[in-house]
């Protein structure tokens, strides 16, 4: 079974991207503690999912997004909001 979530560092601020299954989809969202702190959330629907696993082109798309999340916080190209 695949992580659903991946932590990582970001300055002073503990962060993880978590993926949290819906009725359709996964959605992907960067938190601190238990708090949502972009704006931004990734998804893709299972059936999305299983296509790229069965063509070949990624063997699990929700780790992909979980790095895409991670990469873009890191990357500044997400802005984190303010800690509470």
């Amino acid at each position: 079974m695949r992580d659903l979530a991946l932590a990582f560092r970001f300055g002073n601020r503990e962060l993880a991207a978590r993926a949290e299954p819906r009725e359709n989809e996964w959605v992907v969202r960067v938190f601190e503690g238990d708090r949502p702190v972009t704006r931004v959330s990734y998804t893709v629907t299972y059936e999305i999912a299983v296509d790229m696993a069965v063509t070949g082109y990624t063997d699990d798309a929700v780790s992909g997004l979980l790095e895409l999340a991670r990469a873009d916080v890191l990357s500044k190209n997400v802005a984190l909001l303010p800690p509470s």
